[in-house]
């Protein structure tokens, strides 16, 4: 069985809020399954297939601006 993440686990991985981590799923970005009206889960496939399409993106060279709301990337590297 396929690894499950919290949102607010998902938050720390992408350094974003709960609330971005909601809003790309709403967008269709982040898969999720709900388990209950407070149980909310995201495949780990999913947040590795977000990863990668963002990076994608970066390196093509694309612009990130729609991301303003929903940091993806590290400001500072990870100790």
């Amino acid at each position: 069985m396929e690894e499950l993440f919290q949102v607010h686990r998902v938050a720390r991985i992408l350094d974003c809020t709960k609330k971005s981590v909601y809003f790309m799923i709403k967008r269709g970005e982040l898969k999720a399954l709900k388990f209950g009206p407070r149980q909310t889960r995201i495949p780990r496939s999913s947040i590795e297939k977000f990863i990668r399409e963002r990076l994608n993106q970066f390196q093509a060279g694309k612009s990130l601006k729609h991301l303003s709301k929903a940091k993806v990337f590290r400001k500072r590297p990870l100790t």
